[in-house]
């Protein structure tokens, strides 16, 4: 953190130290206009901050902090394909993925590569493919891990319909029980495996591909598995040396990556479920947003305002997490998704020119749908002694029945208005008073109904569960994470400190295979005992 952010941070500090004591509930009673002030509509989503416990002098304080920060410079540079990716000199243009930013050769390159993409998903979709004994493929085995399977994997539950005429699976754990329930389900006959791997070199993507097809070899005797087999990747000669056809690999790029690449190719499988018109308005819908980060000043920009609230949260008021819930069943896997691209994106702890920071950076991310939730953590979200922001997300418009629907809606603002206005041990009395209960015993009840409130959250509403939203929604979290890294003056586009761990892991696997076990510390050394390894 540089001098100036340190004086940034000392007067949001001292902001919050002249409101202490108070929270969002006072802000919306005394301050005109609030709720609408901090809202912002765009490419079909509303998103409301007005609950976060951020003083109007706060928010315009933080909105300075990002002009200060260079803000607009740095989505400029993000949208025009510049390399923003600091320490492996690359670009970022995951925007030009879905037609968006300005980096027009990234969007011909990947213009023409949904385009094949999109072609092939279209030929299975009609029965086109055929496999090696001449059935149609009509079942995609997705193989890839982390952003070559979060991404798809929410898609296709996302938006994904029952009469789809392609089927997936997806697998990413190399535990054989993952594979094996991935393959139950399959024909081998009727069965695409397609790999996913910038590198082809993934040691879980390697090891779930070859299992892949040692079953497709299996189930076809000696004829020619090649027809069965796809990939996305940025290696096309190693897809090739694994036996897949060179029309069926499709590119990955150095300046997109994993986790942002869910626009592209990657996507294949879900391609082939939704369709070309449904995948094309997900990209729409990220397009929509991305124009709306490039254009929107900084205090009406959703993303932005995203951002500092997260980073007021984290830096200003110590908080270590963040709640992601969704009202709505497709939007499950958002948490997972999130959970990966924030904190692979901003769970950093040195600078951009390599110095340590002296300050917070990411957040822990976590969640899970809504209903579950209540019956689950939100018992500490209301009453705990740790305050966790929280991001809610709910569809206006639903589907089937409006009832159930009404119940999710209701669900979804009582909880974001129980963590705001939460109950006192007055009202607490009477409620248990007015239930019948006498007034001894309401005395004796009361402190265990009583919920402090003020427990701050943003409210996102979709305007309909469909492919614009959907896209538009990811695409918002995209750039706010962005944003966030600009604040904190972390690089948000490598991930160096997931190597480590791999490494060793590869070391232990052949130390397992062999016997031949070198030092390790005295814990790891008696777990590989227990293994039966040698010492």
């Amino acid at each position: 953190m540089t001098d100036g952010a340190e004086q940034a941070v000392a007067a949001l500090k001292a902001i919050r130290a002249a409101t202490s004591g108070r929270d969002a509930r006072d802000f919306l009673r005394t301050e005109d206009g609030r709720a609408g002030r901090w809202s912002v509509a765009a490419a079909g989503l509303f998103a409301d901050f007005s609950k976060q416990n951020i003083p109007a002098g706060g928010f315009e304080a933080l909105i300075r902090l990002a002009d200060d920060a260079g803000v607009d410079e740095a989505i400029a540079n993000l949208a025009a394909g510049h390399p923003v990716n600091v320490t492996e000199k690359r670009a970022a243009s995951h925007m030009a993925l879905r037609g968006g930013g300005l980096d027009t050769a990234g969007q011909a390159a990947a213009q023409a590569e949904l385009t094949r993409a999109l072609a092939f998903a279209e030929d299975l979709r009609a029965g086109k493919l055929k496999g090696a004994t001449s059935k149609p493929l009509r079942n995609i085995l997705h193989i890839g891990i982390g952003g070559s399977d979060l991404g798809p994997r929410l898609i296709v539950k996302a938006l994904g319909q029952a009469d789809s005429p392609v089927r997936a699976r997806f697998l990413a754990s190399p535990d054989p029980d993952a594979f094996d329930r991935c393959a139950a389900a399959f024909d081998p006959e009727e069965t695409l495996v397609f790999i996913v791997s910038k590198s082809m070199g993934t040691a879980e993507t390697k090891a779930n591909a070859e299992a892949a097809r040692a079953w497709l070899e299996a189930g076809l005797g000696t004829m020619d598995v090649s027809a069965h087999l796809a990939a996305a990747s940025a290696s096309p000669e190693k897809a090739a040396a694994f036996g897949v056809r060179a029309d069926r690999v499709f590119e990955m790029w150095d300046w997109v990556g994993g986790r942002y690449s869910l626009w592209s190719a990657v996507s294949l499988t879900a391609m082939a479920v939704l369709g070309e018109t449904a995948f094309r308005a997900l990209l729409r819908g990220a397009a929509a947003m991305d124009e709306h980060f490039m254009s929107a000043s900084l205090g009406q920009n959703m993303p932005v305002l995203m951002a500092v609230c997260a980073w007021w949260n984290r830096v200003i008021a110590g908080g270590q997490s963040q709640g992601v819930v969704p009202y709505a069943t497709r939007l499950a896997l958002v948490p997972a998704w999130l959970q990966q691209l924030s904190m692979e994106s901003l769970g950093k702890r040195v600078g951009l020119k390599g110095d340590d920071m002296r300050g917070e950076t990411g957040a822990v991310i976590w969640g899970a749908e809504g209903p579950n939730g209540q019956h689950a953590f939100f018992q500490l979200l209301h009453q705990g002694t740790t305050v966790v922001p929280v991001d809610i997300m709910a569809v206006r418009d639903g589907h089937g029945d409006q009832v159930r629907h009404r119940m999710m809606l209701a669900n979804a603002l009582g909880q974001a208005e129980a963590l705001l206005t939460g109950r006192d041990l007055e009202t607490a009395k009477a409620e248990l008073v007015a239930r019948g209960t006498d007034a001894g015993e309401a005395e004796r009840l009361a402190p265990h109904l009583v919920m402090p409130g003020g427990r701050p959250t943003n409210f996102v509403m979709l305007d309909r569960l469909d492919p614009e939203c959907v896209g538009a929604l990811l695409a918002l979290y995209e750039h706010a994470v962005f944003v966030q890294s600009v604040l904190f003056g972390i690089n948000a586009f490598d991930q160096y400190g997931v190597e480590l761990g791999k490494t060793l892991a590869s070391a232990l696997e052949r130390e397992l295979e062999t016997g031949e076990i070198a030092v390790h510390d005295p814990s790891t050394a008696q777990l590989i005992a227990r293994l039966g390894g040698k010492k």
